[in-house]
């Protein structure tokens, strides 16, 4: 093996520097430290070998609990409910620095099983193979959700044998393939969260069991490779470049209400210092020619391809280490480790848990610890993919490919070793035999000091005690007999997973003096509120008037799913309250999309709203921008009568004339565009005022929307629909929203991740044939859209032909648009011209067909 001084080193740099395609004017040579320094060599290691090169604080051990040849290139690791270990594998990965033949189906997914008792896993089967780069494994449901790009399965074993012989499409989670062409840009994860869903990294959603299927949920997304979470459901990720970051309340919240900016409180960085100390030289990063990212001595400085973070849950590792943060480094070769100070508003604080030191090193530079997992005996297991090369050829400058080929780091492959951290002398806890406990049994271990061990006897009665009055009898009676709190967290989470919780179950846990429970109570109470208990609403407000912010901010958010009459006069109370408090009046702003009229209508009806403050007047302005920015004609007009006749005060007119004022567009040069409404709304134009204050604010809102026939704007008027036309308008405009608007959004802006926007778009406004194909076939690939590029797979509209007429109609003839309506009879006409057609199709051979058509 030849070894280079870093003189060497900075000779290859300099010259390869002109081929790296940056932008740096120079590279400064003392990035590589002292040129006396000698890069050691990478020799590949036994695993025995390699336990040696481990340092770690004292008190704590490594222990090989799995290693080649059982399992080749892991990336992922599970267990589950026996103890098994599913074992994602990435055999193709890199096999050159120039990824030649990647995209070989070779990888494999495996259970691993220790059949002596003695630590070491020694059984493989292999549960799925002949495989392109798998993402993700989560053993559930008597099978496993598998990210196999671009799609997500339910793969089951139906006759014994442990290979999955079944598998059941659920959707397509990455239609570009980016877990082909780009692996470390790709949706992965499946993590088993608290809610009962299973959350995905590097892609904006979760998936939750219905009853009968999997179905997605929107997050705001996240986070590179791996996720994961704490004791309250917390969600946690990162990317290379940035140790950790997290969601302080669960961004389903987040992503409610389209027509205002997202509130704060997601994606926030937890980890400021992104130093990092490593145990031997790293030349071979990537980045490794900036100035910043190695230390004189040659080592990594700074993060540079962190990922796969973990909470430690478990208790294997002494409670001075519960709830301390994990996250792998695997250029650096290690694994560092935060200690997690909270703040009284629900933000985190990282800081390195040892002074000038990482976690866990080792002077092997094929260490590479790419994910971690938690065991049922409290103990955490680092994942090590054991190879020189891990960047993958899409980020790989001139600088690394030389270190690659000059150290000779792209062989040997197909080795990988799973290694257990314990604390010395210390044993987690342990539990019952899962498959063959009693639901009181497993109520007990709702109750375990290992999150492992709740989690796994959550998933039973979530998924196993369904319609079982057994079950529901056990978890009701847990509850009763004053639980631990996170028994109690757990219980009601199990049950709300059941839609089983109780009014009097709810109320006790909002009355608890544990703040998990209460926030628990408050989130698991949603579903009361969708059922109008006044009771839980009533009890919710009481919350918030607590001490604590982080509770009260949980209760704008969950008032904002109840959608009953309780919980919307709960919302305008609490925002009446909160509204100077701008965090919080953005997070409860979150929740009132698509219901901004109502709610301000009973806003304007109090008169403890009248004294003008600046909160106020933005919660007006949030009111009158969600109106505005969907625009629907009825609320529109809604709007303009509440301006004339609805407000008591002239602030309040001007505030939400203020409102429409923000929701315009913009042009390039930044000047605001009008907003196109579909006809003149009622009493607009006859809005007057005494005064300049209120001339204005009319004035404006008068300029800021335009119709067809407005004086001055040129706007095709539309003609009148027949009353065919408009009976198919109405039934389009029902099918839309319960259809389409989920992705394009009832506004018909559309949503970045789910859909491009509708309203003013030239293909909804063009020709019919076009959009008549779309929605009867679908529509694959890249589609440019006033300017932006999309690429999600859209769906078939499983209707007949007068459903997909009614549809097109709607969406041609709403938000101001006056393109001619289309028939019944048009779309028969395309679908006896387009034969027995089943795929769908893409732009470019749309384009075909109307050139063809010319």
């Amino acid at each position: 093996m030849r070894q280079l001084t870093t003189a060497a080193a900075v000779a290859l740099l300099c010259a390869t520097a002109p081929a790296m395609q940056r932008g740096d004017d120079a590279v400064s040579k003392t990035a590589l430290v002292r040129e006396d320094i000698v890069i050691p060599p990478a020799p590949v290691l036994s695993p025995e070998e390699a336990l040696a090169t481990f340092e770690l604080p004292p008190g704590f051990e490594v222990e090989l609990a799995a290693s080649e040849p059982l399992i080749n290139d892991p990336v992922q690791v599970v267990f589950d409910d026996v103890g098994r270990m599913w074992v994602v594998e990435w055999t193709a990965y890199m096999p050159d620095i120039d990824a030649t033949n990647e995209l070989e189906p070779i990888c494999e997914i495996a259970v691993l099983t220790d059949t002596d008792g003695d630590g070491v896993m020694d059984e493989r089967t292999v549960f799925l193979d002949g495989l392109q780069l798998p993402r993700s494994v989560a053993p559930t449901r008597d099978g496993a959700l598998v990210i196999l790009p671009p799609d997500l399965y339910f793969c089951r074993d139906t006759d014994g044998d442990g290979r999955a012989d079944e598998r059941t499409l659920i959707e397509t989670v990455d239609p570009g393939l980016a877990g082909h062409k780009n692996p470390e840009h790709a949706v992965n994860g499946l993590l088993r969260t608290l809610d009962n869903r299973f959350h995905c990294a590097n892609g904006g959603y979760s998936y939750e069991w219905t009853g009968e299927a999997f179905e997605r949920v929107r997050h705001t997304g996240g986070g590179q490779w791996g996720i994961a979470t704490d004791d309250m459901g917390r969600i946690f990720f990162n990317s290379n470049s940035d140790a950790l970051r997290f969601d302080q309340y669960s961004s389903v919240y987040a992503v409610r209400n389209p027509n205002l900016p997202r509130p704060p409180g997601v994606k926030s960085r937890v980890v400021q210092d992104q130093t990092v100390y490593s145990s031997r030289v790293n030349p071979g990063i990537n980045r490794g020619y900036q100035p910043h990212m190695l230390t004189e001595e040659g080592k990594l400085a700074r993060t540079t391809g962190t990922c796969a973070p973990y909470i430690q849950r478990g208790d294997g590792l002494g409670p001075d280490v519960k709830g301390d943060a994990f996250v792998c480094e695997p250029c650096g070769n290690l694994v560092l480790r935060y200690d997690l100070v909270e703040d009284d508003r629900g933000g985190l604080r990282g800081e390195p848990a040892r002074k000038e030191s990482s976690f866990m090193t080792s002077t092997d530079e094929r260490f590479r610890p790419v994910n971690i997992a938690g065991g049922p005996d409290g103990c955490i297991y680092i994942v090590d993919l054991y190879r020189g090369v891990l960047q993958h050829r899409n980020y790989v400058t001139s600088f690394l490919r030389r270190q690659v080929i000059e150290r000779e780091l792209e062989t040997p492959l197909g080795l990988g070793r799973i290694w257990r951290v314990k604390r010395t002398n210390q044993a987690g806890a342990s539990g019952p035999k899962l498959s063959e406990a009693s639901w009181d049994e497993l109520a007990l271990t709702l109750n375990h000091p290992n999150g492992w061990w709740r989690d796994r006897a959550q998933r039973v009665f979530v998924e196993e005690g369904a319609e079982d009055e057994e079950a529901e009898a056990a978890l009701h009676a847990h509850l009763a007999a004053e639980p631990t709190p996170m028994g109690w967290v757990h219980g009601l989470w199990a049950l709300d997973g059941l839609s089983a919780t109780t009014e009097s179950e709810v109320l006790a846990a909002l009355a608890h003096e544990d703040a998990r429970v209460v926030e628990t109570g408050v989130r698991t109470g949603e579903w009361h509120l969708k059922l109008g208990s006044e009771s839980v609403a009533e009890a919710m407000l009481s919350v918030a008037e607590g001490e604590s912010y982080k509770l009260r901010r949980q209760v704008g958010l969950s008032l904002g799913e109840g959608h009953s009459k309780a919980a919307d006069a709960a919302l305008v109370e609490f925002l009446a309250r909160y509204s100077d408090d701008e965090d919080l009046r953005r997070i409860t702003f979150s929740g009132v999309g698509g219901r901004e009229l109502e709610l301000l209508s009973a806003w304007l009806k109090r008169d403890d709203v009248l004294e003008k403050t600046d909160g106020r007047s933005r919660a007006l302005k949030d009111f009158a921008r969600g109106i505005a920015r969907e625009g629907k004609m009825e609320n529109v007009e809604g709007l303009v009568a509440l301006i004339a006749g609805g407000c008591k005060d002239n602030w309040q007119k001007g505030a939400l004339c203020d409102g429409v004022q923000s929701a315009r567009d913009k042009d390039k040069d930044k000047n605001p565009l009008p907003m196109l409404v579909s006809r003149e709304p009622a009493g607009l134009m006859a809005l007057e005022a005494e005064g300049d204050f209120l001339s204005k604010k009319f004035a404006g809102l008068q300029e800021s929307l335009v119709w067809p026939g407005k004086p001055g704007v040129e706007i095709a008027e539309a003609r009148e629909l027949t009353e065919e036309e408009s009976a198919l308008y109405a039934h389009g405009a029902n099918l839309y929203m319960g259809i389409c608007a989920g992705c394009h959004q009832p506004s018909g802006r559309g949503e970045d991740g789910k859909g491009p926007p509708l309203k003013t778009s030239p293909y909804v406004l063009g020709d019919e044939g076009w959009l008549v194909r779309v929605l009867m076939h679908g529509l694959g690939g890249e589609i440019k859209v006033m300017g932006k590029t999309w690429n999600q797979e859209m769906p078939a509209l499983a209707g007949s032909d007068r459903d997909i007429a009614a549809v097109l109609t709607y969406i041609r003839r709403e938000w101001g648009h006056t393109a001619e309506p289309v028939s019944e009879e048009t779309v028969a006409g395309v679908r006896a011209a387009s034969g027995d057609r089943q795929h769908s199709w893409t732009v470019e051979e749309l384009k075909e067909l109307l050139e063809a058509k010319d």
